[in-house]
Formats: structure tokens, sequence, C-alpha cells
């Protein structure tokens, strides 16, 4: 069984509480602070005994906190300073606040959680650890507002490596990028031109063969380059791959129904149309976002986009990188390189 506790979305850990079970119960709870109808609550207590996670236990406590039921609250949060997770450490530590903010708990769980907060990236690890912990803290100085004086000051300098330390890294996925010309070869980074258009294709690969989700592709221009908006000319991509050598660069067209296009040459492509959800193409760079899909071991999930080079000179080329959206240990980032455009 999972209890939920939440506020209305206008104001999170702020106004009601809803309690709800899953595991096929209906709901037990309804209600806002200071509204309950206590009938609304059997359910709940009596459920209030069976084994459940800390997680489940301090959402079920603040919504009996919050229906006046303290005895129940409290039993329900006997081992809140033993959280196994940063979720499960925000949780009891919003349910003790309801419940009692003076309770000798409180200070462990906030200790808790900074000491798990990573200092060198100020956060802690995922979109959703981030905004429970924030969420939390926030709750703990509306309670204990910090006294006249204090205060906090955080600095985090940030700066370009460089590219002579930087190495290639992969976790669980890889990435590698190409470049073509408008001829469909592969294009001399070392004597571009002043105008020249360029087709860069973006290749993702795995070791095993897994779902993937909610990844994003992050690929920064080089200062001489711009994005080129529209569709990719059909006649550039026909000729992409032909008579090179190299593997896996032939044009596949995107929607077919399988989603997936056998290779000559070198496999399989997964075409744009299969993996990528949404792409944008902004002045500094190209992200795309992915959905769910399948990548199989051999196969390469392609996405292709233009550039148009526009300024003169020697330029750095950072690498592009991919990353799970709430998964960061899969990610994968190439090397930078440098490119000389001539007029």
């Amino acid at each position: 069984a999972t209890a939920r506790a939440a506020r209305p979305e206008s104001a999170p850990y702020q106004g009601g509480a809803t309690a709800t079970a899953r595991a096929g119960r209906p709901p037990y709870q309804n209600g806002h602070a200071g509204t309950h109808d206590p009938t609304k609550v059997e359910g709940a207590r009596s459920i209030a005994t069976e084994p459940l996670s800390l997680l489940s236990r301090a959402r079920l406590a603040r919504a009996f906190a919050l229906a006046h039921d303290t005895a129940r609250a409290k039993r329900l949060l006997g081992n809140a300073a033993s959280p196994a997770s940063v979720k499960e450490a925000s949780f009891a530590l919003v349910a003790l606040l309801e419940l009692d903010d003076s309770d000798a708990r409180v200070l462990p769980l906030v200790e808790y959680l900074c000491r798990t907060r990573d200092r060198a990236k100020l956060s802690w690890g995922t979109t959703e650890e981030n905004a429970h912990a924030l969420l939390a803290l926030g709750e703990y100085y509306r309670h204990h507002p910090p006294k006249r004086g204090e205060k906090f000051v955080t600095w985090r300098r940030l700066e370009l490596p460089d590219i002579r330390d930087v190495r290639d890294e992969s976790a669980g996925i890889s990435i590698s990028r190409r470049f073509f010309g408008a001829d469909g070869k592969p294009a001399d980074l070392g004597a571009l031109r002043c105008g020249d258009l360029l087709i860069v294709e973006l290749a993702l690969a795995v070791d095993d063969t897994r779902e993937l989700n909610d990844l994003v592709v992050e690929d920064l221009f080089a200062g001489a380059f711009e994005p080129v908006h529209g569709a990719l000319p059909a006649d550039v991509l026909s000729k992409i791959g032909r008579g090179d050598g190299a593997a896996g660069v032939r044009a596949l067209p995107d929607g077919g129904a399988a989603g997936v296009h056998a290779l000559p040459d070198d496999g399989v492509e997964v075409p744009a149309s299969a993996w990528v959800m949404r792409s944008d193409a902004r002045d500094d760079r190209m992200l795309v976002f992915s959905k769910k899909f399948k990548l199989e071991r051999g196969h390469e999930a392609r996405f292709r986009y233009q550039v148009r080079v526009v300024s003169a000179g020697e330029f750095v080329l950072p690498g592009p990188s991919v990353e799970g959206m709430y998964h960061p240990a899969l990610h994968a980032r190439r090397v930078p390189g440098r490119i000389v455009v001539r007029h």
C-alpha cells in the first residue's frame, strides 16, 4: 500500500492535505486543513498498522496530523530519523514539522539533507530529489526562520576546461558525431570556408540492448556555426555515405512503420522519427529530447541537422553529450576538437 499526502498545486506543502491509498484501495481521505470530515479517514485508520515504508508512513502521518489525529501520526513516524533516501528524509521532515516542529528528530533530518547534497554540483543529483529536498528545507525555515543577522552565501566558479584535459566518457550509452558537406561526403574540418553548409550527424549506441527514455542530447556549436532551420534537403541526404567507405552513414527515410531500417554496410539505423520527441535549434546549440524507445546492441539512433559556417578563424568545437534527464548516471560525452575556417 502506498499513502500520499500533498498540498494543492497552487501552494505546495502549504494548503490542504490529500491522502490517496493504492493497491486497489479506494481513496480514504480528501480534505483541506480545517475542513476535515472525520468519517472520511476511517479507511486510513484501518490500514495504519500495515507494514509501510517510511516514505508512505510519512505521507500518511502528515495527513493524520492535518486531520488532528496526532496519536496515529506519531506512531507512524516511529523511525523517521533513519531515512534511506533523500525523498524519505524530505517527506519525514515535512510530516514532523506539521506534527511538532520542535521534535528532536527534525535537525538530524535537516543535517541528512545537507550532508547528502553534492557540494560540487550544489544539488542532490536528480530533478526529483532537488525538488523534494528544497521543499522540505523551505518548510523547515518557514517554521524556524533564520535569526536576525544570519547570512548564507554560496559562490560557484565555472570555467571551461582546457581541451587537452578532457577525456571521452561513456556510462551505459555512447555518442558520436560526424560532419558531411553539401555533396554528402565527409567534411574536412581543417579546411572549411565561410558559407559552407554542413550536415551534422549524431549517433547513440549502447553496449547491451535496453529501453531508453527522457534522454537529452546537447551539441554545442563552434563559434563559426549558426543553425539552419528547416528540413534537410533530400538530395543531400541521399548522397551521405556514398563512396566514402565509412560505415553507417547512408541516409534513411524517417517515418517508416517499423521505425528501424537495415543498412547494407554496417547493420541497423534507428531514424529520428522512432526516438526523437522534440528538437530545439538554439543560437549556440542543438538540443534533442527523446521519447521512450528500445535501442538494441549494434544499432544506432541517429539525428541529423544543418549548420552554416559564418565566421573565419580557428575555433574550438565542443564535444556532444547525452544524459538521462532523470537518470544522470546514464551519460556520455566526447572530447572537444578544433576547426579552421578560411574566407
